[in-house]
C-alpha cells in the first residue's frame, strides 16, 4: 500500500521479471528469478519460464486480446505449457465459472463490462495454478462496487487455490482483505514488513 508514485508497481514488475533491478537478487516462492551480479545467466527465456512456473499477473488495464473470446483469453497461458486444446478449454471454462462468467464464455472483450474483463484477467492469471498471484491496482479502472467485487474474489480464490496474492493498492478500504500489510513511500518499504494480520 502507498500513494501513487511510491514504487509499488515497480516492485511488482521487479518481482515478476518484467523490470530488472540494477543490483540485488529477486526470489519468488523460493525460486531464483534474477541475480543482477549474474545478469547474462538470466535471459528472457529464463524469466518467461520462471513466470510460467509459479506466477500469475493481473494488470490494472486487463490486457485481454481483443480478437479472442473470454475462454480463448484464459486458454492462452494454458496452451503455452503444451496442454492440448480440449483440456485447455475445459480448464479455462472451469476458471471462468469460478469468477461467475460462465454466461460469457464466448464473448469478446468489447462485449464485456470493465468488471467482467477484470474477472477474465483474474481467471487467466490463475490458469497455470500459480503459487503467487501479483495484482497491480486491479481495481484502478473499476467503479467502487466492481472494485470491491474483484478484491473479494481475489481473497476467495487465494484461499481456494492456496495462492498467495500480492496486491498493490492505494485504497484504504482494501486493508480489511489483507493478511499482511506492507506500505511504501518514495521507493522504500516503510511499515509492515514483519506485521502479520489475521
Amino acid at each position: 500500500m502507498g500513494p501513487s508514485g511510491s514504487g509499488k508497481t515497480t516492485l511488482l514488475y521487479c518481482l515478476s521479471g518484467l523490470d530488472l533491478p540494477d543490483a540485488g537478487v529477486v526470489m519468488v516462492a523460493g525460486k531464483l528469478f534474477y541475480d543482477a551480479a549474474q545478469r547474462s545467466r538470466f535471459g528472457e527465456d529464463h524469466l518467461a519460464e520462471s513466470r510460467m512456473a509459479c506466477l500469475g499477473f493481473v494488470f490494472q488495464t486487463y490486457h485481454l486480446l481483443g480478437s479472442l473470446t473470454a475462454t480463448e483469453n484464459v486458454m492462452v497461458p494454458i496452451r503455452l505449457t503444451g496442454t492440448g486444446r480440449k483440456e485447455a478449454r475445459e480448464r479455462a471454462r472451469e476458471l471462468l465459472e469460478e469468477v461467475d462468467l460462465s454466461h460469457r464464455y464466448d464473448h469478446f472483450p468489447h462485449q464485456l463490462s470493465g468488471g467482467e474483463q477484470q474477472r477474465v484477467a483474474v481467471a487467466r492469471a490463475l490458469a497455470n495454478r500459480p503459487r503467487v498471484l501479483l495484482a497491480d491496482e486491479p481495481t484502478g479502472s473499476l467503479d467502487f462496487q466492481n472494485g470491491l467485487r474483484v478484491v473479494r474474489l481475489l481473497r476467495e480464490l487465494s484461499n481456494r487455490h492456496q495462492t498467495a496474492v500480492v496486491m498493490v493498492t492505494h485504497i484504504e478500504g482494501h486493508r480489511e482483505f489483507a493478511d499482511r500489510l506492507i506500505t511504501m513511500q518514495a521507493g522504500e518499504l516503510t511499515a509492515g514488513g514483519g506485521e502479520t494480520r489475521c
